[in-house]
């Protein structure tokens, strides 16, 4: 039962770590895409605080998963280094999520005449 638990936090972990990375990819890509914009005068400030807001979705997502994981971990063998070490990864990752957000929820709009 402890190697299927290990397996199912490590499969957790993967697929975390794939949320992040594919919602980094996009964020990139749509960058990119709208910074070449520059060049047909197409370019906006609100593409780019749209990028952000779906950045962020992919993060809290690719966040819970890995809480999820080490949560798991640590029912599986817990020690109390282990809890205090899981306690202060919770406590992070809950203080990013937190600011994250907010950040999703009251997007920065950038006014062209603030540059």
């Amino acid at each position: 039962m402890q190697q299927i638990l290990e397996n199912i936090a490590f499969v957790i972990s993967v697929v975390s770590l794939c949320i992040i990375a594919y919602g980094s990819l996009i964020a990139l890509f749509q960058f990119i895409k709208n910074e070449l914009s520059r060049f047909s005068g197409k370019f906006t400030f609100t593409e780019i605080s749209v990028i952000r807001l779906q950045l962020g979705y992919y993060l809290l997502l690719g966040l819970e998963f890995l809480i999820a994981s080490d949560i798991i971990r640590t029912i599986i063998d817990p020690t109390d280094q282990d809890l205090i070490v899981l306690g202060g990864i919770v406590v992070i990752r809950t203080v990013l999520t937190y600011f994250l957000n907010r950040e999703i929820q009251q997007p920065k709009t950038v006014d062209s005449k603030d540059l």
